[in-house]
């Protein structure tokens, strides 16, 4: 049993691209999802939807943890933490007398990058999306220094087989 736990979590490791793309799609996926509300099976699609990003993320991360890639830390900093401080930057500017249209669209792109995927678990408990974010990035260190840790802790180091000397010293003679 504890072969196959092994090969699960340490088994084949994913590049970083790779897990900066998942993370992407799953997170663009639950943010247009918000958008489709006529299809009566999408209240299930969301709900599946909350859960994978959640689990697509931690994933990614403890693969990334698991090669020591920081740069999956740096990109989940920059994804979440960016359009947060824009949305913060815009929200205490003065749109009427200096309204912009190029800042009013980076302001509802980042909308659909960083709230809009959180919106249904929002909805469905009455919080606000930044909650969800801030749980989500937590997790995602948490996931990604436990990969770091869990690899070198069940490395156990190689041992050399011994030598039989007395054949080497034979070998030397001839």
């Amino acid at each position: 049993m504890s072969k196959y736990i092994s090969k699960l979590l340490f088994g084949k490791n994913n590049s970083l691209l790779e897990n900066i793309i998942l993370c992407l799609a799953i997170t663009l996926a639950c943010a247009f999802t918000y958008y489709d509300r006529y299809n009566s099976f999408m209240g299930v699609t969301r709900a599946v939807l909350s859960v994978l990003i959640f689990a697509i993320w931690i994933i990614g991360a403890f693969s990334s943890g698991k090669g020591r890639k920081w740069g999956f830390l740096i990109f989940t900093g920059l994804y979440w933490l960016i359009p947060h401080l824009y949305m913060i930057f815009y929200s205490g500017r003065d749109n009427v007398r200096g309204y912009s249209k190029w800042l009013s669209l980076c302001n509802k792109s980042a909308d659909i990058l960083v709230n809009k995927p959180f919106t249904a678990l929002s909805e469905s408990t009455g919080t606000e999306e930044y909650i969800f974010v801030i749980i989500l990035c937590v997790i995602v260190v948490s996931a990604y220094f436990i990969g770091v840790n869990l690899k070198s802790a069940l490395n156990i180091p190689k041992v050399e087989p011994e030598q039989n000397y007395e054949q080497d010293d034979c070998e030397e003679d001839y």
